[in-house]
């Protein structure tokens, strides 16, 4: 630990008596639990703990060991200087949130209100000091997102799943927006590995097609994702002028080039929104299921959850008949697509295309 920290921990112990200083050291978005993630610059056994917490949009629930009263509480933003820790950022803000607190007796909980709203995707940290009824307090940081309470309506258009490395092109996986909105929240998972790809925090407008590139070079500088209105400053291959590029920071391969399912996840309602299962027409051939069990679990939620037609099997999914291998795949029903209309989602819904015929950041052509 700093001298630094230490100087500031010795300042509050000071001021507060038996104190023990929390940081809960991962940023959240809406409505997750978790109880790790803590901690503990001092220990006491006689101060209260937390159990875990839950943020939901402007309201932060924290769970304790024994019932407490709340002494202090504010949020701040928090600094993007990674060098300064969150009690120093405690002490140096100057803009404060203001924030009510209410204790709920049978939960041994407080509820902590925001009086402001936050901006979406923008990291903050709710401090506040808490003393149990024999005068031992405790003193935490609680990292956490701003809510996305407007989500964009998006859909999986095109998948580019080949890498090439003398071309410059990685895969790619495009979205259509078909109502406006921001795109924190959302998660696209490729489940033949389960790797994960967050979207960032940007507002989107209707009818915008979303290139999103799946590994990104840290010495290329034309690899510049689109986080405002300018949609020209991208100028990578596979990179369209008028089209929004986003880079994922990733150097590894992903999206499988025999067997995969791609979903678009809302994170922060723990909901899957859209879908699309591909494969080798030599892999439907030859198995009638899925060969992994995540590739199994994610086709049976898709069509529970009415997203892919069919049985969901191998069989259903989209695939080539006159070539081994489809690394590039268009949706052809997107004209129909709007916010009061999701047509139906099948393999007859998508098709398997050529390079010559990738369309990444227009409307899809055969």
């Amino acid at each position: 630990m700093s001298e630094k920290i230490k100087k500031y921990m010795k300042m509050i112990l000071a001021s507060l008596g038996t104190v023990i200083i929390v940081i809960v050291c991962m940023y959240h978005s809406s409505c997750h639990i978790t109880p790790e993630g803590i901690v503990l610059l001092t220990d006491s056994y006689s101060c209260p703990k937390i159990g875990e917490y839950k943020v939901d949009g402007q309201e932060i629930t924290v769970y304790f060991t024994k019932p407490v009263a709340c002494e202090e509480c504010f949020v701040v933003e928090a600094s993007e200087d990674k060098g300064i820790s969150s009690i120093e950022n405690l002490l140096q803000s100057e803009k404060k949130i203001k924030v009510s607190a209410e204790f709920d007796e049978k939960m041994n909980s407080v509820s902590y209100r925001l009086a402001s709203k936050t901006i979406i995707g923008k990291k903050y940290e709710l401090y506040s000091v808490v003393r149990d009824e024999k005068g031992s307090s405790l003193s935490f940081a609680l990292p956490f997102l701003g809510e996305n309470d407007h989500f964009a309506g998006v859909v999986i258009s095109e998948i580019n799943e080949a890498y090439s490395k003398k071309d410059d092109m990685c895969e790619y996986i495009e979205l259509y927006v078909y109502s406006g909105g921001n795109l924190f929240g959302l998660e696209l998972i490729s489940a033949s590995d389960g790797k994960k790809f967050e979207l960032p925090a940007v507002e989107v407008d209707k009818g915008e097609y979303i290139v999103v590139h799946l590994r990104k070079d840290v010495e290329n500088k034309n690899q510049i994702s689109e986080l405002d209105n300018n949609l020209n400053l991208s100028r990578a291959v596979g990179s369209v002028n008028g089209a929004r590029d986003i880079w994922i920071k990733n150097t590894d391969s992903c999206l499988s080039s025999s067997a995969d399912i791609i979903l678009l996840n809302n994170k922060a309602k723990n909901k899957i929104t859209d879908c699309l299962m591909y494969c080798k027409k030599e892999y439907a051939d030859s198995n009638d299921n899925w060969k992994s069990e995540t590739l199994i679990q994610a086709s049976r939620q898709c069509v529970e959850l009415e997203l892919w037609s069919g049985e969901g099997k191998p069989s259903d999914a989209v695939f080539s008949t006159e070539r081994k291998s489809i690394s590039n795949i268009s949706r052809k029903n997107i004209s129909s697509i709007t916010s009061e209309n999701l047509p139906l989602n099948n393999s007859k819904c998508w098709t398997g295309t050529t390079r010559s015929k990738m369309s990444p950041g227009r409307a899809n052509r055969w």
